[in-house]
């Protein structure tokens, strides 16, 4: 029996300000945007 996960989806509103707020505080590329997300989760 294969059990199937479901995908993690985000509101495209969502990533667009985390990628907004990361670049104010100099995050210039993807892995420092994903760092800066993981940081502030909360």
């Amino acid at each position: 029996m294969c059990v199937k996960k479901k995908k993690v989806r985000h509101l495209l509103k969502d990533i667009l300000v985390i990628v907004l707020f990361a670049t104010l505080v100099n995050a210039d590329d993807w892995v420092e945007i994903a760092l800066f997300a993981q940081v502030y989760e909360e």
